[in-house]
């Protein structure tokens, strides 16, 4: 009886057609697209210095930043309202202009 058994297996194996195992293709990942920010950006220019901006000046900014609703860090955002307005190193007068103004915004 199990030699039977093992025979009709054998026999169902060779009439069963397998998938072929072939590699999938590699998925390619799309740019993402830039986040959508509502509203103009603010026209504040290129300045020298932090200090060349006021208070209102980068709250405004910082909201336009986010106004793409991308959930931030406290740090990402102002890293990227530095590089927004142009500054390539991160002194402490920016970061305490920028932190005030986040932290203005985020009321």
């Amino acid at each position: 009886m199990l030699d039977a058994y093992r025979q009709a297996v054998t026999n169902a194996n060779d009439h069963i057609q397998h998938p072929r195992s072939e590699p999938m293709p590699a998925a390619r990942a799309e740019p993402a697209a830039p986040p959508q920010r509502h509203g103009a950006r603010p026209r504040l220019g290129r300045r020298g210095s932090i200090d060349d901006y006021t208070t209102a000046e980068l709250t405004d900014f910082v909201r336009w930043i986010e106004s793409d609703d991308l959930v931030r860090t406290h740090d990402e955002l102002l890293n990227e309202t530095q590089r927004e307005l142009g500054f390539a190193r991160r002194g402490s007068k920016i970061v305490t202009a920028i932190d005030a103004a986040i932290k203005q915004a985020r009321r």
